[in-house]
């Protein structure tokens, strides 16, 4: 009964220290395991902020673009203007020369007449 006893016991041991192994391996594999997601999660998150890094530079540098699109659209409404301005009033001083060379003439053209009649 001692041998049957001891070898129960022999076999509960070994049972245990199979056990125990088998859980220790796959606490292992497990550690392991959890090792590569934290280190492939902490890629991921230094991955998102490169990349949100860079929309914030993207988004800066399209908008100092719109500014200078806007700025140079402006002036050229600006340069519209002035030069709108300025063929005016050439237009407004040509046909104020015109009129008085039309008026010189005109006087000229009676006085010559009433010379001639």
């Amino acid at each position: 009964m001692k041998e049957v006893w001891n070898s129960h016991e022999d076999a509960m041991a070994q049972l245990n220290e199979e056990s125990a192994q088998a859980f220790a391996n796959l606490f292992e594999r497990w550690d392991a395991d959890f090792k590569k997601f934290r280190e492939q999660y902490e890629k991921l998150v230094n991955d998102f902020q490169e990349e949100e890094k860079n929309f914030q530079q993207s988004r800066l540098i399209q908008n100092q673009r719109l500014r200078t699109i806007k700025q140079v659209h402006e002036q050229f409404l600006q340069n519209l203007e002035d030069l709108e301005k300025r063929n005016d009033d050439l237009l407004t001083g040509t046909q104020s020369e015109l009129k008085e060379e039309i008026n010189k003439l005109r006087r000229k053209i009676m006085k010559e007449c009433s010379i001639l009649f």
